[in-house]
């Protein structure tokens, strides 16, 4: 047995051309006969530093899995052109940049560096420019996977080189100015030379703000600083990896967890003030994304499916996405509501600590309570809150409700839909909390006779029968959230109504992203 397990791995690095013990040290050079030739000292000088095989167009197919790749030419280039276009499909290398880089071409954890210029002699000249800038970057990947290693953290790498004129800097500071109402708030980190630029998402596919990296790597000097953040970056004034076509895109990827694309939301609409007219119970929906931030498809799915299940437990529903839409709702029922008519507020944004985004603004816990003062004290006010840290607010928010759902703990992230092999809601869609919530209030208003007693319950001791119907809403959302089940964030629930139990909880402090940083 012992025998054939030594055969099959010699047969293996026969088929790959390459062993384990030398992928990761070894760089393969693909190029056509003439780009060798005209190439020759770039490849010496590469020999100097790694071990480097070059291997023409017939033979690269067993060496397509090698961990570093150089093309030389672009997609015109004689023989190998065929293979640089498979992987760029869209890109016409070799006449507007001369270096392009992408990962994960062929296998995962893979570096691809192609060198072209518009003829051979465009290809050599790009290979004497570019010599520094692939020594330092193969060496930066090294450096960044040793710094993250086997931590559940998405790593992204920008595939050009940062110079001294580019503005780098995160969506907000850590620490924001209390004087700043409206983000991004752009504080540029000091780019005195070329550097290689990685992301590190401490806590992949949450809302924000949670734990992130920025890691700066010298293409001149090889010095690596690395900087705590918690908001993605933004390059020269546009986000970066923001939108879900780039956030999943592979060739951005230095590390993977092994984390695979949530399945694609339907597409879905919200309609405004959608119930019966003599319906008094009002729930306003407030989606406070805004363009150039992340989860945006998320969040429109959290509004739509929340809007359909308060619909059908008789709310009337009305829509907010900007801070003066949220006070001139407010600002109406507070003169229309009265004793005993239930007041639901849903909010799904990135937010910290005792805020949350409205589009660009910043909207304070405070600023929300500040609107729900004037209503009369016989209104039921209930807060459901999807964003991060979102129990930071719960203390705040007892003033004036009556009923709290924060989806996240003080420390915890709060996420956009996750479906790992362990998920036990994997169709479901939009943020992980809410969509676990709307499928169950759906299911609830199913059960008349449940509701019926839930009514008489709550008419005989005063006090909102949505109460009852969201504690046990939120009991279930609970184990369908993924990241809670597995206590990586723990959604919390309030209630004034002190003799009503809430749901167990495993605790009522959140244990942070439980995702490195």
């Amino acid at each position: 047995m012992k025998t054939l397990i030594i055969v099959m791995l010699l047969l293996m690095s026969l088929i790959h051309g390459f062993t384990a013990e030398d992928s990761l040290s070894r760089v393969v050079v693909l190029a056509n006969s003439i780009d060798k030739e005209l190439n020759g000292d770039f490849i010496q000088n590469l020999r100097e530093t790694r071990e480097v095989i070059v291997v023409g167009p017939a033979e690269f197919q067993a060496y397509r899995y090698a961990a570093y790749i150089i093309i030389l030419g672009g997609v015109k280039a004689p023989d190998t052109g065929t293979i640089t276009e498979s992987i760029f499909p869209s890109r016409e290398t070799g006449t507007s940049q001369s270096m392009v880089v992408t990962l994960n071409a062929w296998k995962n954890d893979q570096v691809v560096i192609v060198l072209a210029g518009s003829d051979r002699e465009g290809t050599r000249e790009a290979c004497e420019n570019h010599f520094q800038h692939v020594l330092s970057l193969l060496d930066a990947v090294q450096v960044v996977s040793t710094i993250v290693e086997s931590s559940p953290s998405l790593v992204f790498l920008w595939p050009s080189p940062l110079r001294p004129s580019d503005q780098i800097a995160p969506f907000a500071p850590l620490a924001l100015p209390l004087k700043v109402t409206e983000l991004p708030y752009l504080i540029p980190h000091s780019l005195n030379e070329e550097t290689w630029f990685f992301w590190v998402d401490d806590c992949p596919a949450a809302k924000f703000a949670h734990p992130t990296r920025f890691i700066f790597y010298s293409i001149a000097t090889g010095a690596c600083n690395v900087y705590s953040e918690r908001w993605w970056p933004v390059l020269n004034g546009i986000p970066l990896w923001v939108d879900s076509s780039s956030y999943w895109d592979t060739s951005y990827w230095v590390h993977n967890p092994g984390i695979e694309q949530p399945h694609a939301s339907p597409a879905g609409s919200v309609s405004s003030d959608v119930g019966h007219s003599d319906v008094k119970d009002r729930a306003l929906l407030i989606n406070g994304w805004g363009s150039g931030q992340p989860l945006g498809s998320d969040m429109a799915e959290d509004e739509r499916g929340m809007q359909e299940a308060l619909v059908s437990v008789g709310f009337t529903t009305e829509s907010a996405s900007t801070s003066s839409e949220i006070k001139q709702v407010l600002v109406a029922w507070s003169r229309i509501m009265r004793p005993d008519e239930t007041l639901l507020i849903y909010i799904t944004a990135h937010g910290d600590k005792g805020m949350f985004l409205v589009q660009k603004e910043v909207f304070t816990i405070t600023d929300l309570v500040a609107f729900l003062t004037p209503f009369d004290s016989g209104v039921h006010i209930h807060i459901i809150l999807d964003t991060c840290h979102a129990g930071y607010s719960l203390s705040t928010l007892k003033s004036e409700a009556e009923l709290v759902i924060a989806a996240a703990g003080e420390k915890d992230a709060a996420y956009g839909d996750c479906d790992p092999a362990d998920d036990m809601n994997p169709s479901d869609s939009g943020s992980e909390f809410t969509s676990g919530l709307v499928i169950t209030i759906k299911e609830l208003a199913r059960t008349e006779s449940r509701i019926s007693q839930w009514k008489v319950q709550a008419a005989s001791r005063d006090f909102s029968w949505y109460i009852l119907l969201l504690m046990e809403s939120f009991k279930v959302a609970q184990e369908l959230d993924v990241n809670a089940h597995s206590g990586i964030t723990t959604p919390l629930i309030w209630t004034a109504v002190t003799d009503l139990e809430p749901p167990t909880q495993s605790s009522q402090e959140g244990g942070g992203c439980g995702c490195g940083g």
